[in-house]
């Protein structure tokens, strides 16, 4: 028998004002697309990643992605024009300066919101790794989570963005996501799938191989998930169009932060040269080799900009929040 608060819960998620999970699930055939789909989510090879451009019209891509990079300069360092990135972030009220190399009280303050019905594998604080959009790192665990398989995201709170030029449109447009724009996260039957309306998450089970092209393994810790995109969301026949792993860089357990050997990683490619050249200012100029588009984005900037979570009465404020006291 459901209780009070998880009925109530569930009439908010139906509220029609709110955006609700793909059409498509209801009469999805989840044994067909799984075969379909385990195999790619498996097998580990960023398409966005992957160029097949050479010679000049690699270096022409080449300045074509330094503007888009984790530390593109172009609006956002002292080289004219150096203040619209600025400018637009200090209309962003409460907005917060952190540094990926500086965790731990920020991190705390991320993971000091937690929603009762939050999946034990989705608490903590991951990092989008090898996702080459101004985003690195993001929390589930504040997220209104109406049951434990389905919830609502709203990138306006706990998503960290890179200050570039980039990194700042987005923000300033998940500034203005509410509670009804939220996106809908919804767990397949097996509960190995989270559906994201398109997008998916895949959640490979304790020693699931994940390998490379050259057969080489990925690394996956318990909690890694990987996150998929298809030309046809509901027809993974149809191709992956995106990839990337999300890994779990930290957690709370008995008051204290514990970082992973994930954030290690995480903090090298904060912390790391540039890779490549510049000219400018603006664009790279230097040679490229295979794997260039990689190297353009595998530096990470090390500061990062971000709304932390308020209580969840005031982020979900049409919902029912569990009362863990009585419940």
């Amino acid at each position: 028998m459901m209780k009070g608060t998880e009925t109530q819960s569930l009439m908010s998620a139906a509220d029609p004002g709110r955006v609700q999970p793909a059409d498509f699930l209801k009469d999805l055939d989840w044994a067909k697309f799984e075969a379909a789909a385990v195999p790619l989510a498996r097998k580990y090879n960023p398409p966005q990643l992957i160029t097949s451009c050479t010679g000049f019209g690699a270096r022409v891509s080449m300045c074509w992605n330094s503007l888009f990079t984790h530390r593109a300069p172009i609006c956002a360092q002292p080289v004219i024009p150096c203040c619209c990135a600025k400018f637009m972030q200090n209309s962003v009220s409460e907005l917060a300066q952190v540094k990926l190399s500086e965790p731990d009280d920020w991190f705390k303050k991320m993971l000091s919101v937690e929603h009762p019905n939050t999946p034990e594998i989705l608490k903590g604080l991951f990092w989008m790794e090898d996702n080459y959009a101004p985003e690195v790192l993001l929390t589930f665990q504040d997220m209104d989570w109406v049951t434990g398989e389905q919830g609502y995201f709203q990138p306006k709170y706990s998503w960290t963005n890179d200050p570039s030029c980039i990194g700042t449109v987005c923000l300033c447009s998940n500034y203005q996501s509410t509670w009804r724009s939220a996106w809908p996260f919804k767990f397949s039957p097996n509960g190995k799938w989270i559906n994201i309306n398109p997008q998916w998450i895949y959640i490979p089970d304790e020693g699931e191989k994940i390998t490379r092209p050259d057969g080489s393994v990925v690394e996956m810790a318990q909690g890694d998930m990987i996150r998929v995109s298809f030309v046809v969301a509901n027809d993974p026949t149809s191709g992956m169009n995106y990839q990337y792993i999300i890994r779990r860089v930290a957690y709370m357990k008995d008051g204290k932060l514990i970082k992973t050997k994930a954030y290690d990683e995480l903090r090298r490619r904060a912390t790391m040269e540039p890779t490549i050249g510049g000219c400018c200012g603006y664009y790279n100029c230097s040679a490229v080799g295979a794997n260039y588009i990689f190297d353009a984005y595998e530096p990470l900037s090390d500061d990062q900009v971000l709304l932390f979570p308020p209580p969840l009465e005031v982020m979900w404020p049409g919902s029912v929040i569990p009362d863990t006291k009585t419940s």
